[in-house]
């Protein structure tokens, strides 16, 4: 999805784009209903020869100056179609994760001495990338996601009128976590603060849980119902399910709370930090490059419930260091992850290593 987000930003930008991306995927059906050219060139890995034949024939056609690639794994096909083509456009690979699995076998050096730069979302994956990966540090260059900030506006949206629809009281203090249900991500550690905080704190509370289990995780979501219901947070919990409006969501929350154990980056804090919360999250992953401690919001242990229990009892008592710490947030992230600097920054990278047309 990141891909096709950056394919509008560039056209959006004036410059030509061609999608490439599984066939019959949705991938495939989003960019056509956005007007974005898509190519449905990658198959299984069955399919590698008739993949890379498909991609060198385009390659040929298309003759682009920059091929930009989302997965590593599709260097398999990329790499050997740009060998045999007869064209000579750059090649970027954005390493959206990290990763324990060393890739310096003769075949990935192979691979890897074709591309001329990797974008890492954050410094955790850069350091991943020069421990598992056969390429120079300096063709590796940290570079985080953004998102569109004018389309985060807190004072767009009727907080008091989305609260009384989800049920939730002037008086209570709301704490939110969106994302998947999956373990990494911390919803243990969300529920035994919760249970501590009930016990801690005078001030009414209420815990906002936002997202739904994806394919194969429905019985951890189920698990996490339960242990609410066992440790009577049932009153004092909302599951809102999978939700598309979640910038509304994030409009009725006082805190975020983020307990992922090890993100690459977190899309949520970035997301969270525009609509002005404050953020409690995990010290792990990717994190501290977005959360700055004390200023933006507190950082605390993975995997730690009383020490993410503290951290969100600081900010509900104070709702001036809220205020103080939102604020921070929203600066941050209009300087550092708005969108359209996001594809400025991209085209600089593209240009730093092809010489690429202007657009007037």
């Amino acid at each position: 999805m990141d891909a096709l987000k950056i394919s509008r930003g560039l056209m959006n930008a004036g410059h030509k784009v061609y999608f490439l991306c599984p066939a019959n995927s949705s991938l495939e059906n989003d960019a056509t209903e956005q007007g974005v050219p898509v190519f449905p060139c990658f198959g299984s890995d069955f399919q590698s020869v008739k993949t890379t034949y498909k991609i060198w024939k385009l390659l040929n056609e298309l003759k682009p100056e920059i091929v930009h690639t989302h997965l590593s794994h599709d260097l398999w096909t990329i790499v050997p179609a740009l060998r045999f083509s007869g064209v000579d456009p750059g090649l970027i690979l954005t390493k959206s994760m990290g990763s324990s699995v060393k890739k310096k076998d003769p075949f990935h050096r192979l691979l890897y001495s074709r591309v001329d730069r990797i974008l890492a979302l954050s410094n955790y994956v850069r350091m991943s990338v020069e421990r598992t990966c056969p390429i120079s540090p300096n063709k590796i260059t940290v570079f985080p996601n953004a998102i569109p900030v004018k389309e985060f506006q807190p004072e767009q949206y009727d907080r008091d009128q989305i609260r009384k629809a989800l049920g939730i009281a002037p008086a209570e203090i709301v704490i939110g976590i969106t994302g998947r249900f999956t373990p990494m991500k911390g919803h243990r550690e969300f529920m035994a603060a919760a249970k501590l905080l009930i016990n801690r704190v005078n001030i009414p509370l209420k815990f906002l849980v936002v997202g739904g289990a994806s394919e194969g995780e429905e019985a951890f979501e189920e698990e996490i119902l339960k242990l609410a219901a066992d440790s009577g947070l049932t009153n004092h919990m909302i599951f809102a399910g999978f939700r598309k409006d979640v910038k509304e969501m994030m409009a009725v929350m006082d805190i975020l709370a983020f307990p992922s154990h090890k993100e690459a980056f977190g899309n949520v804090l970035i997301e969270a930090m525009a609509m002005s919360l404050p953020v409690v999250a995990a010290d792990a992953g990717g994190v501290p490059d977005t959360v700055v401690n004390e200023a933006t919001g507190l950082l605390v242990p993975a995997k730690d419930a009383h020490a993410l229990a503290d951290g969100l009892q600081k900010l509900i008592e104070s709702p001036d260091l809220r205020r103080q710490m939102g604020n921070q947030g929203r600066r941050r992230v209009e300087m550092n992850y708005d969108f359209n600097r996001f594809v400025e920054r991209l085209l600089e990278n593209y240009r730093s290593i092809k010489t690429i047309n202007q657009v007037n």
